[in-house]
């Protein structure tokens, strides 16, 4: 890949990984606050469900703006957004203002994901695009890692404001990275149809090693789609459309429940701190192995038998969890 495509894919990576610190810091830092504002555990859980309502309107109402004004300016936007969510976490006084940053916080990570994707999988190249959108997924959990590494040392000396102060800085620089390193998405160009676009289309082609056009190519790749989204509710596609979507909110739910409770869970439970982020650091670290794994079998297994397989395991191991006992290793 030339160096461009290498800088868009990194790009999105670290801003991927930036979103994964962002949404799952609060689930260290939750012990911490639940102790310096007496909370009980039902307000804790108001507040990590309202970070991912944030991004539930971010990716219904948001996202689909990148259609209309380029994945750039989006995804420039949702770091902005990020930033001033993270950082006014970081002063705030009580439940309800926390719960109002998570919420912008989320509407921001959640408007980016699918332009994040977008991105990446069209200008990787062909020969590495899979492996650059396995890598992009795992950038996820990744961000949980560094999140987990990080609070042993800020909270212990600095408190739980530093996570959020940490995170923040962290988007703020990437703003100017994106804006001078990231270029617009060639489909949304040709999509426009403006008097530069030829020329913009063909300078970014050639920087891919692609050819370049002598005029505007016709065809789908410049005009918008016209298949309605109420073909997935069509007798041809509901059935598939409800499992989909039913396998996809039951498994993202089962994910977001462990990984915001479990710190919390097992510091109750009698374990110090360090060993609380330590269980929830292992859950996004078993997160990029098992994306990464994944990725990899999936030209090799049929998708659904994989899926249905890792689900299989994924149960299993959630059922076992609670009948361990106070061991970390186990």
């Amino acid at each position: 890949m030339s160096s461009l495509q290498i800088t868009v894919v990194l790009i999105c990576i670290i801003i991927n990984f930036l979103d994964g610190f962002d949404v799952i810091a609060i689930a260290f830092a939750a012990p911490v606050i639940v102790r310096d504002w007496s909370l009980e555990p039902a307000a804790l859980g108001v507040v990590f469900s309202s970070g991912l309502a944030g991004m539930v309107v971010g990716a219904l109402f948001l996202s689909p703006l990148a259609d209309r004004f380029g994945r750039r300016p989006l995804i420039l936007g949702c770091l902005c957004i990020i930033s001033i969510g993270m950082l006014a976490s970081a002063l705030t006084d009580s439940v309800e203002q926390l719960m109002a940053m998570r919420f912008f916080t989320g509407v921001g990570v959640g408007g980016m994901l699918s332009s994040l994707t977008t991105m990446v999988a069209e200008y990787a190249s062909d020969r590495r695009r899979q492996l650059a959108i396995s890598i992009l997924q795992a950038g996820y959990p990744v961000g949980g890692i560094i999140a987990g590494l990080a609070s042993v040392q800020l909270l212990a000396d600095h408190g739980w404001r530093s996570l959020f102060l940490v995170g923040g800085t962290m988007s703020v620089i990437m703003i100017p990275l994106v804006y001078w390193g990231l270029p617009e998405s060639i489909d949304f160009l040709l999509g426009q149809r403006k008097s530069d676009t030829l020329g913009r289309v063909n300078k970014l082609r050639a920087r891919t090693h692609q050819g370049t056009f002598n005029e505007l190519p016709p065809g789908d790749s410049s005009q918008p789609s016209k298949t309605s989204v109420t073909e997935i509710f069509s007798d041809s596609y509901l059935g598939r459309t409800i499992a989909i979507w039913t396998c996809f909110v039951m498994a993202m739910s089962a994910w977001y429940f462990v990984i915001n409770w479990t710190p919390k869970v097992l510091i109750d439970a009698g374990l110090s701190q360090k060993a609380g982020i330590s269980g929830g650091m292992l859950l996004s670290i078993g997160g990029v192995v098992g994306g990464l794994l994944v990725g990899w079998l999936s030209s090799r297994v049929r998708v659904s038998s994989l899926v249905a397989g890792f689900m299989i395991v994924g149960i299993a191991a959630m059922a076992t969890f609670g009948h361990l006992g106070l061991n970390l290793i186990l």
